[in-house]
């Protein structure tokens, strides 16, 4: 089940938001990893995310200017700058809620959560993420138990259709916060852990004073991919019947190793982790998005892509 862990900078250091993130699926659902979607007629002219083939929404994107390739900026000339951009910064990302699935016939008129984060990052949408995150949360009914992150360069924004108190967004203070399939910040312990981690390598890798350390910053994304590669079982904090009890407990780490996730089944349905994303939004209007994933096909087989964004942090 999917997991993240989120840093939100306070202006003291070169970052806006550090982000890692854990998207476990069933292999055989078909999807693309994070690319340029290039579809201005549909309001994606600056949309950087996946996307799921099935339902053709996203579980992670951003809005920001993909910068030309090696290649393309020797033909085309120079990078253009932050300052340059018409891309406003959007982030989106959303993980499921563990329970148990509706019937059918009820899941049949379910809107796709995919859906949430391509309309938010779509040029065409102008409500900021607060807004966004406070409509949302009216339209609870329409979709399957989500947990969604939705941020701007004014802020990030929690908002969910279960376990919340009020429907009212959450407004993610300067930190380090974890979400799995619970809830924001939950006690579950694999979030409780990861967050520590994750606490530990943004402090090591960004020194007081907000400048980056020695050690440079792709030690700090290498540091991020080492988390959310663990496989440390953490224990059940509480089993949700929405799987077998020994797959929920397989489900405890924070990267989860291939399993049939529902073992009594007449042909397997293997699931687990199938991408891993690093993302640091600087502060300058400047983005590095980098990538892990395996094509569903072995939990070994992984491809590493790198890039970088731009946004104007302006707009």
């Amino acid at each position: 089940m999917c997991i993240t862990f989120v840093y939100v900078g306070d202006g003291s250091t070169p970052y806006k938001y550090i982000i890692g993130a854990n998207r476990d699926e069933f292999m055989a659902r078909p999807c693309k990893p994070a690319h340029a979607w290039h579809k201005p007629a549909e309001g994606h002219k600056f949309t950087f995310a996946g996307q799921d083939l099935t339902a053709k929404g996203t579980w992670l994107g951003v809005r920001a200017e993909l910068l030309r390739t090696g290649a393309e900026q020797s033909l085309l000339g120079p990078k253009p700058k932050p300052s340059d951009s018409e891309a406003s910064f959007r982030l989106g990302l959303v993980t499921n809620v563990r329970e148990k699935a509706a019937p059918p016939s009820e899941a049949a008129k379910l809107r796709s959560r995919g859906d949430l984060i391509t309309h938010f990052l779509s040029d065409k949408n102008s409500l900021d993420a607060h807004a966004t995150s406070a409509e949302l949360a009216k339209q609870g009914e329409s979709y399957a138990g989500y947990n969604l992150l939705l941020g701007d360069k004014e802020g990030l924004y929690f908002v969910s259709n279960r376990n919340m108190s009020s429907p009212s967004p959450v407004h993610l203070q300067p930190g380090v916060h974890g979400m799995s399939n619970g809830t924001l910040d939950d006690n579950w312990p694999k979030v409780v852990s990861g967050k520590q981690m994750f606490a530990d390598v943004v402090e090591h890798h960004i020194s007081k004073g907000g400048r980056m350390a020695v050690s440079g910053e792709g030690l700090l994304i290498d540091g991020i991919f080492r988390i959310m590669a663990d496989t440390t079982p953490h224990g059940v904090d509480k089993y949700t019947g929405a799987f077998d009890r020994k797959v929920e407990h397989h489900f405890s780490s924070i990267y989860v190793k291939q399993i049939s996730a529902h073992p009594n089944a007449s042909a397997p349905s293997w699931y687990g982790t199938r991408s891993t994303a690093v993302i640091l939004v600087r502060e300058d209007g400047t983005v590095s998005y980098s990538e892990k994933y395996t094509p569903g096909t072995q939990d070994d087989d992984w491809i590493a892509e790198r890039y970088e964004l731009i946004y104007n942090p302006s707009a």
